[in-house]
């Protein structure tokens, strides 16, 4: 399966060498973000599976909860880096942490039936190589820009 990841990381870095355009940097970097975000979304049904995890949901819940107020300012700190924006990174962030807790709740509530255990590996499979894919596209066109 390493092969293949490779594989496919140079055939987009390749696709991103070859296309310049505006539409192919959107489209790219588009399925790098609904890969990594099915992923998380994947991954945080497996863990919500996890009898461990059910066991410590409510004290991590609770620890989440706290460093969010904390990075959101809320008790004096920040989490941008100095000089910088850090608009994209929140968005960003508040994206990931929706789809992996999305994910965790979902696997937590036990309404992931288990007849789609497999078609969610398969999912996981495909969603990796468009995420790898992407980031290939992406490396591409940051080489091309220095």
């Amino acid at each position: 399966m390493m092969w293949l990841l490779l594989a496919v990381l140079a055939l987009g870095f390749l696709v991103g060498r070859l296309v310049r355009s505006g539409l192919a940097r959107r489209t790219g970097k588009t399925l790098s973000t609904v890969g990594l975000l099915f992923l998380l979304f994947a991954m945080g049904v497996r863990l919500g599976q996890e009898e461990f995890l059910r066991m410590k949901l409510a004290s991590f819940g609770l620890s989440v909860a706290v460093s969010g107020f904390r990075c959101r300012g809320w008790s004096g700190g920040c989490c941008r880096p100095c000089g910088t924006n850090g608009e994209k990174e929140e968005t960003a962030v508040i994206g990931i942490v929706l789809s992996l807790g999305a994910g965790i709740l979902f696997g937590f509530s036990g309404l992931f039936p288990s007849t789609l255990e497999g078609f969610l590996e398969r999912w996981i499979d495909v969603s990796l190589y468009v995420l790898v894919f992407g980031v290939g596209m992406e490396l591409a066109w940051e080489s091309k820009a220095r």
